[in-house]
Order: structure tokens, then C-alpha cells, then sequence
């Protein structure tokens, strides 16, 4: 997968064929931040379930709670039914707004300046955009992600979690426990503030946004190089119909 892109590749690697290529100012924002917002809350309403179950899954102390992933499932719907494998989500996956807001304006604007500056190098500009769109985004979603777990773990089998002797937990007192909605996510919000300050909020930050970065700069140029791909069998097939 070569860097080196030549004047008439437009952009994209695509030989001798022209493909224009959508910049960041070409864009109605308009429509596109509501497209994405709406397209990356979709896919995270979806897979939460999964995320629910990897959490209490990742959080335990050995297997103090839970067996295997069929036990999981099996006594987080007995415990507290359906709507349990959700619990967390609505903080989740409206916080994740503002983050994917900061996400993909990140990543177009840095993909954008990189370009004009390194015109050539396509892959690449690709690939440092991602990385720092991925360290921006998750200094918002770190906060989210701590409170969203915290609610995940204080389910009806997870009372001992307070005390610490099966879950690393925030001490979450009974009475933050029986309330609901946002005064419940606010209650959670000054415990972390309270048992852990500031800081306690962007715990395990460097590993996440590690993590983040190194998936956006292999899947951004994945994406340009196949997307590259693509357009060249549709040429081809074209061509071949003439």
C-alpha cells in the first residue's frame, strides 16, 4: 500500500482515473453532523448489551460472580430483567454526542490540514488524523465512560460491589441507589468527584486513547486504500461493458 500518490490519482491511488475527493469545507455541516450523531448513536444503542456484559464480565475478581458469559446473561436478566442489559446506556450513548461531534471534527480538519501540507501522502495523513481525533474525543468520553460503568456495576447482584471484595467500585450509598434518572447519574457524578476528585474521572484515559488511536490509523487508511479498490473494479466493470 504505497503512500505515493501522482498528480491525476485525485487523491485516492486510483491510476489514471480521477475521483474527486469531498474535503472537509466541501461539507454541509447541516446534515452531516446530524447524520453522524444519529448514525454512531444507532450503533452504540445496538451493541450495548455487549458492552454491558464485558463490563461486569472485566470488573469482577476472578470468577466471584460470574462464570462465563452465558452465567452473565443468564443472572443479569433473572436479577433485573431486560431493560438490565441496557442499564447505563442512555449516559453512554447520549454522552457519546458531544464526543463523536469532537471526533470526526477532529479527524476532518486535521485529514484536511495534513493534506495540504503533505498533499502525497495520503495513508498517512489518514493515519495521524485518526490517532488525534481518537486523543481528542476520548477526553470527553473517559468521564462518560467512568460514570456509564459505574452504573452497569450497581445493579441488584452487584450489592457487594461497595464493599470491594468482588468489584473495583466507586462506595455508592443506598441512597443514591434507589434514586432514578438524572438525579441518580448527578448523585454518581459527586461520588466520583468526592472519593476520587478530578482526576478520578479520566482514570485509565492513557490506555483508552491508546487504544482508540492505534484502531483509527489502521482503520482510516484501510478505509481510503479499499475504498481505492472499489472504484477501480467499478472501472473496470464499466470498461468492460463498452
Amino acid at each position: 500500500m504505497s503512500d505515493q500518490l501522482s498528480p491525476e490519482d485525485g487523491g485516492q491511488g486510483l491510476g489514471t482515473k480521477k475521483i474527486p475527493v469531498i474535503h472537509y469545507d466541501m461539507l454541509d455541516k447541516s446534515r452531516f453532523y446530524p447524520l453522524i450523531i444519529v448514525s454512531n448513536s444507532s450503533i452504540r444503542m445496538i451493541i450495548f448489551p455487549f458492552t454491558n456484559l464485558t463490563t461486569k464480565l472485566q470488573a469482577q475478581r476472578g470468577n466471584n460472580m460470574y462464570s462465563s458469559l452465558w452465567d452473565c446473561i443468564v443472572k443479569t436478566k433473572q436479577q433485573e430483567g431486560l431493560p438490565g442489559f441496557y442499564k447505563g446506556g442512555a449516559v453512554r450513548i447520549l454522552g457519546q454526542i458531544p464526543s463523536s461531534f469532537v471526533y470526526i471534527t477532529t479527524l476532518e480538519r486535521s485529514k484536511f490540514e495534513l493534506r495540504q501540507m503533505f498533499p502525497n501522502y495520503e495513508y498517512t495523513c489518514s493515519a495521524v488524523a485518526g490517532m488525534l481525533a481518537s486523543l481528542a474525543a476520548q477526553v470527553i468520553g473517559n468521564p462518560i465512560e467512568i460514570v456509564s460503568q459505574t452504573l452497569i456495576l450497581m445493579s441488584k447482584g452487584d450489592q457487594k460491589a461497595t464493599s470491594g471484595k468482588n468489584i473495583d467500585l466507586i462506595d455508592i450509598s443506598k441512597e443514591v441507589r434507589t434514586k432514578k434518572g438524572f438525579s441518580r447519574v448527578k448523585s454518581i457524578f459527586l461520588a466520583v468527584h468526592k472519593q476520587r476528585g478530578l482526576q478520578g474521572f479520566w482514570k485509565g484515559y492513557q490506555l483508552s486513547a491508546i487504544t482508540m488511536a492505534i484502531g483509527s490509523a489502521f482503520w482510516w487508511p484501510l478505509y481510503f486504500f479499499f475504498s481505492g479498490k472499489r472504484f477501480d473494479l467499478q472501472f473496470a466493470y464499466i470498461e468492460d461493458l463498452k
